[in-house]
């Protein structure tokens, strides 16, 4: 329906924020089942970008995976990934 106009943006906003509350339940738990993991790997959008949705679907997949998801947020300048990594 957004593709084809047929919502408006604060439709939109709230089914995505409405995802987002389930997806990030879907990653507490997978966090709970996850308490020793041996990789962790910092994740977010570039400046610029301020679309979390995808990066919250590969958070749950890296916690399902063994890894932990380290969430940088969106909107983040590309220097700030190397100072996190420092």
């Amino acid at each position: 329906r957004w593709f084809r106009g047929e919502w408006h943006i604060f439709q939109e906003r709230a089914l995505t924020s409405f995802l987002a509350q389930q997806l990030g339940k879907l990653i507490d738990a997978a966090r709970a089942a996850n308490p020793r993991p041996e990789r962790r790997a910092l994740l977010g959008t570039v400046q610029g970008d301020r679309h979390e949705g995808g990066v919250l679907i590969l958070i749950l997949i890296l916690e399902l995976s063994g890894w932990r998801a380290i969430p940088l947020g969106v909107d983040l300048p590309t220097a700030e990934y190397q100072r996190a990594i420092d």
